[in-house]
């Protein structure tokens, strides 16, 4: 994902995972099992859940604040690729025209050539 340091994307991506793993496994808990747990305990079951989803959402803007950043950073170079593509189309039609052009041309020629034939 995001970060031009490979090593903490790869952290920060792990870290996302695992605590996505946990919040799951909070989730998959059965409803009568929470039921049976005393109040103290639901309510720390679901503090742990908020804490979770929490962690989740920061680590989550934090990697797409790396991916602005290194879109924001490239931003230029994609500019510039864009104008010499457009530079090279342009050349591109002018060339295709001049093709036209001799074509027709040489068809006129040939048309000449047979009338004196």
């Amino acid at each position: 994902m995001g970060n031009t340091d490979h090593g903490s994307t790869i952290d920060l991506e792990t870290s996302i995972q695992r605590l996505r793993a946990s919040r799951r496994q909070l989730k998959d808990i059965d409803d009568d099992e929470l039921d049976a747990l005393p109040v103290a305990k639901r309510r720390e079951w679901a503090r742990a859940l908020q804490r979770l989803s929490v962690a989740i959402t920061k680590l989550e803007t934090a990697d797409l604040q790396n991916l602005s950043a290194e879109f924001i950073a490239g931003e230029s170079r994609l500019r510039a690729a864009a104008t010499k593509l457009d530079e090279d189309l342009a050349h591109l039609a002018d060339t295709i025209a001049m093709i036209d052009a001799a074509s027709t041309a040489v068809k006129t020629v040939t048309e000449v050539v047979s009338l004196l034939a």
